[in-house]
């Protein structure tokens, strides 16, 4: 079985393409309208661009182009495998239970079930999850089983997250412990925690009614039996209409040292519209900068206004200047723009155009003075963007606009930046060219031959997204793509087996490979001019 789904209704509709397993068809793998193929839009072009079609190709054709690719355990049709980019990145997934499980209603801090992916590279992400499918310990563990990263949440009695405790605090666990870490109650210590060292975040929520599942404090410690050290406090004000309620934070307090000598105060002040959840206004007010600090010793403030909608209408700073703003009711896009807004104010007015979808065609700042063809003139600063979404094409150019609204006179500053992408919205082409003449904005059926480009890079891409290389040119031709060294150079890119951009070489041939650790963080970068017998875990190819 197989699903369209439209991404974008234009000229050129770009699909999603879904294939579901049918009812008897590799039941050892899938159940009837199970997910199986996902191709994207950019993917299901390049089917059609290598003379397939997608929706009768076989399976076994179609993995080759797949971005995604499950397979199932048929009886509990979890997922046991999922592949992506045609296949070449897998995972697979296994499952377990303890067989200490209690019924619900199951303490929050018992786990129940655990999930294991092996990556690709063989390491593995482990994930416990109590009997609400709350996560309580997440485990990163290397491929040769030596080195684990563990992260884990506590839960109080109501099912919040109390203590957030780092991989720095965690000395292992034990599955055969319910609680993996080996509370004891009675000396209030973990098994598997370290008491002096390592980073454990602190929640401790607000007592009121209406608010007791915010959080009021935020605490760090240093290990299990490490004192807390209060972060912030935030305070909670409530507006309620009918059985309806809002909550919204009154006041953030961020401390600076363990003694709370000088907190940093923020405090909100809301008015409502009559009956309703939406604020028309919140006045806040800033900390107090002292004068030791070069401040002035005393709280500014700011005020927000809010049409019904939420759309933020006017704004006025510390200094008392006022902004002003409108909006279209149907895509929520902005129209116009006030600064310094009000009587005997600069009112410096910019105004947006805007398309059905609610992007930005135009944009007219504010009138002012420059001087054009040697003669003092009032000008409008403009901006144009043009969306050829048939063609994934999106121009841009400034300008300007002389004369009165709305019968302007539109001049071109060029040049025109012209940017190309593929259906998934990768960069194909970057271009900057000149249009022959200057005289109006620019429009959607402007075109422009290569012979007018005045800059111009273009990327190419393996495996749908994967960017493999990059052209530069430095002597644009007239047509066609040119050659290396003579008209462009190339940035070249590799990746790992995690699909890691690992190694770049640059146009003169310095190659540089990154290698990672399990945590996709660089342990290592590695410069050179020959990348002969390199591995991703040795660059140096063993010499010496």
């Amino acid at each position: 079985m197989s699903v369209f789904f439209i991404v974008s209704c234009t000229t050129a509709p770009k699909y999603t393409y879904f294939r579901y397993y049918k009812s008897g068809v590799d039941t050892s793998i899938g159940f009837e309208h199970g997910l199986r193929y996902v191709v994207s839009p950019a993917t299901y072009q390049k089917i059609l661009a290598d003379s397939g079609d997608p929706l009768t190709m076989a399976n076994s054709a179609l993995a080759q182009y797949a971005d995604r690719y499950f397979e199932y355990e048929p009886s509990t049709r979890r997922v046991k495998l999922w592949r992506t980019n045609g296949g070449t990145l897998s995972y697979s997934i296994s499952y377990a239970t303890n067989p200490n499980s209690l019924p619900s209603p199951a303490p929050f801090n018992h786990w129940t079930r655990s999930s294991t992916l092996t990556r690709q590279d063989g390491s593995k992400q482990i994930f416990f999850s109590n009997n609400y499918g709350l996560v309580m310990l997440s485990v990163l563990e290397s491929a040769d089983g030596l080195r684990q990263w563990c992260a884990y949440t506590r839960y109080d009695a109501f099912g919040r997250a109390e203590w957030q405790i780092s991989p720095s605090a965690i000395t292992g666990y034990n599955e055969s412990l319910n609680d993996l870490l080996g509370y004891n109650s009675g000396t209030g210590k973990y098994q598997y925690v370290r008491d002096a060292s390592g980073l454990i975040d602190i929640s401790v929520y607000d007592t009121s009614t209406g608010t007791e599942n915010y959080v009021r404090y935020r605490n760090l410690r240093q290990g299990q039996l490490g004192s807390d050290i209060r972060q912030s406090q935030t305070d909670y004000t409530t507006q309620t209409v009918g059985s309806a309620a809002r909550i919204l934070v009154s006041k953030q307090t961020i401390y600076t040292d363990e003694s709370h000598a000088v907190p940093i105060e923020t405090s909100f002040a809301y008015t409502f519209y009559s009956g309703k959840l939406q604020p028309s206004q919140v006045v806040t007010t800033l900390p107090a900068v002292l004068t030791s600090q070069n401040g002035s010793g005393t709280s500014a403030t700011t005020t927000q206004k809010f049409d019904l909608l939420g759309n933020l209408t006017e704004t006025t700073d510390e200094r008392g200047l006022t902004n002003q703003y409108s909006f279209d009711v149907a895509t929520g896009a902005m129209t116009k723009s006030i600064e310094d807004f009000g009587t005997g104010k600069l009112n410096l007015t910019t105004d947006f155009e805007i398309d059905s979808q609610g992007r930005t065609v135009q944009t007219l700042g504010p009138v002012h003075e420059a001087v054009v063809g040697g003669t003092a003139t009032s000008i409008r600063a403009a901006r144009w963007t043009t969306f050829d979404d048939a063609t994934n094409k999106v121009m841009s150019a400034s300008g300007y606009a002389t004369g009165t609204g709305p019968s302007y006179t539109f001049t071109l500053v060029n040049p025109v930046s012209i940017t190309f992408t593929n259906n998934n919205g990768n960069v194909l082409e970057e271009i900057q060219a000149t249009r022959s003449s200057t005289a109006g904005k620019l429009l959607p059926t402007d075109t422009f031959s290569q012979s007018s480009y005045v800059r111009w890079t273009t990327n190419q891409y393996e495996q749908c997204c994967l960017i493999s290389s990059t052209r530069s040119y430095f002597l644009i031709p007239s047509s066609g793509s040119g050659t290396e060294g003579t008209n462009y150079n190339t940035t070249s890119f590799g990746y790992d087996q995690m699909l890691r951009r690992n190694q770049t070489t640059s146009p003169g041939g310095t190659i540089s490979i990154s290698v990672f650790d399990d945590r996709n963080l660089v342990a290592a970068v590695y410069v050179g001019t020959d990348a002969t017998g390199a591995t991703e875990t040795d660059p140096t190819g063993q010499r010496r």
